[in-house]
């Protein structure tokens, strides 16, 4: 089972508002979270070596400063404004940790890293009513990170903006386009903190500098009181243009779409879709006299739903939803100018859900579920991958996921007090 933790806190907050145009609101926090629990052996089996009796006295100091600041100086302008502070000092001793690396890698001893960190966070935004129809606006956010020694790096700093227009050209018609891009900075990694064995040229994508740039789209229209559409797509692209190997670039589109349908309190239906591609090129090498190697992987996703729920007769609740979601995945690999394709991996899933409730008495409601679920995937890194195949694998005979369930439920929900007999009516 995994360690507990304790954690105690103590927390004030407040705020102050002037002339009704401006309100500050305040918060902040100080705690020690601690962890106190015997080590587990290294190994299972009998007569292997265990740590000498102890645990790994964890001790963490918490403290966490925020503050809003939300105004309106003129009667179409607002403005709001977050800084926050979040602190993690780690007071934990290090120790020495003995580990094992499969079979193919020499044990040895690695120091527990340290957690500490400090985050500065600010963030803005101001809203101008250009016309009746039209808002713009602009915003922007700061974030920096400072950790305490011996971790990969020692600071990181994160900057985005944006700039945002919300248009209601006509009544029932809302449209808002949203464009911004990011720049993230970090000092130089400590090779020396580095787990042992692992590139000191491969950063993880959270810690590697980063461009970001991004565009968002949402609409919504209201065509009669019981028909509505909603829209939304985004387009983002990252880069990570200082990282010699690694993840160099992920690309992602994604839209969406609901339509409902309510042509009385008792009846209504929907349609949901959605679309996304992911795209990430990597490189690498395996070695300093191989050639270097790059992957590009595309992965898209579609997902459609089909659903409504139907109250015939004030005792019976009926609802019907249908989902079908199938992705593919291709992945092509040049090595030393030489490509290679690989067959094309997919999933398919399709689940219907039937849903019943009764309401026997005031008091007394039974729901019945039905839901039936097929899955399917193929996918050629797992396809006849059998012990004699790859015999240092530790998960054998690990095949491509295809399932078929049939799931029956029965609930029932019991209600007591004066509630119950007053949702009865009167006699």
């Amino acid at each position: 089972m995994p360690p507990g933790n304790t954690l105690q806190q103590i927390a004030a907050s407040g705020n102050w508002q002037w002339r009704r145009q401006t309100a500050l609101t305040y918060s902040a926090s100080l705690g020690t979270i601690r962890q106190n629990q015997s080590f587990t052996p290294i190994s299972t089996l009998s007569g292997a070596t265990v740590p000498s009796e102890g645990s790994l006295d964890g001790n963490v100091h918490l403290s966490h400063y925020a503050l809003r600041l939300t105004s309106k100086p003129l009667p179409k302008l607002n403005l709001s404004g977050n800084a926050a502070y979040d602190g993690r000092d780690d007071q934990t001793t290090p120790i020495a940790v003995a580990y094992i690396v499969t079979d193919t890698f020499p044990g040895g001893t690695a120091v527990a890293p340290r957690y500490g960190e400090d985050r500065l966070r600010l963030d803005g935004r101001a809203d101008y009513a250009v016309f009746q129809w039209l808002r713009a606006g602009i915003g922007g956010e700061y974030r920096e990170d400072h950790y305490s020694p011996g971790q990969v790096l020692r600071n990181t700093q994160d900057v985005e903006s944006w700039g945002r227009l919300a248009a209601t050209p006509a009544p029932g018609i809302s449209l808002a386009l949203k464009y911004g891009d990011g720049l993230r900075k970090t000092s130089n990694f400590d090779i020396a903190a580095f787990p042992v064995g692992e590139n000191p040229l491969v950063r993880d994508f959270n810690f590697a500098p980063r461009d970001r740039v991004f565009t968002a789209l949402t609409g919504s229209w209201t065509a009669t009181p019981t028909l509505t559409w909603t829209l939304e797509g985004l387009l983002a692209k990252d880069d990570y243009r200082s990282s010699p190997l690694g993840l160099q670039g992920s690309h992602e589109q994604r839209a969406s779409s609901t339509l409902a349908w309510t042509p009385r309190e008792t009846l209504s239906a929907y349609v949901d879709a959605g679309y996304q591609r992911l795209f990430t090129l990597q490189n690498g090498f395996t070695g300093t006299l191989t050639a270097p190697w790059l992957t590009a992987d595309t992965q898209r996703f579609w997902n459609v739903t089909i659903g409504g729920r139907w109250t015939p007769q004030p005792r019976w609740t009926l609802a019907l939803d249908y989902l079908h979601a199938p992705s593919y995945e291709d992945t092509g690999t040049t090595v030393g100018g030489q490509s290679q394709g690989f067959p094309q991996s997919w999933t398919k899933l399709a689940s219907t859900r039937f849903d019943a409730g009764y309401q026997w008495t005031p008091a007394v409601q039974i729901n019945f579920r039905y839901t039936r679920e097929q899955y399917g995937s193929n996918d050629w890194a797992l396809a006849a991958v059998e012990p004699s195949t790859v015999p240092n694998l530790l998960a054998l005979g690990l095949q491509p996921y295809r399932d078929s369930v049939n799931l029956f439920g029965l609930s029932i929900r019991c209600r007591f007090g004066r509630s119950t007999a007053a949702a009865a009516g009167p006699p």
